[in-house]
């Protein structure tokens, strides 16, 4: 009688009152395991704040390259427009 016959056959496993451990882990010992109280990821607001100035002053530029080329809602650089020194 093999370990993995045990964990395939729930009848035979309790007719012999084995207590074969479960290779993939016991989810109750891995939820009691896990700190729930501490935080993982997020952002601090010095961060938050920082991210929110600097996508401002990429719009704020991103506006102002638009209306200067007239090139659309959105400037963008391939090496296309580079070598014409044109904007595209």
């Amino acid at each position: 009688m093999t370990k993995s016959n045990l964990l395939k056959d729930p009848v035979l496993k309790n007719k012999i009152n084995s207590k074969v451990n479960n290779p993939a882990g016991d989810i109750s010992n891995e939820i009691k395991e896990q700190d729930l109280n501490g935080q993982a990821g997020g952002s601090t607001p010095a961060c938050v704040s920082a991210a929110t100035a600097v996508t401002a002053l990429s719009a704020w530029a991103n506006d102002k390259i638009t209306q200067k080329y007239h090139c659309g809602s959105l400037a963008t650089v391939s090496a296309e427009c580079r070598s014409s020194h044109k904007a595209c």
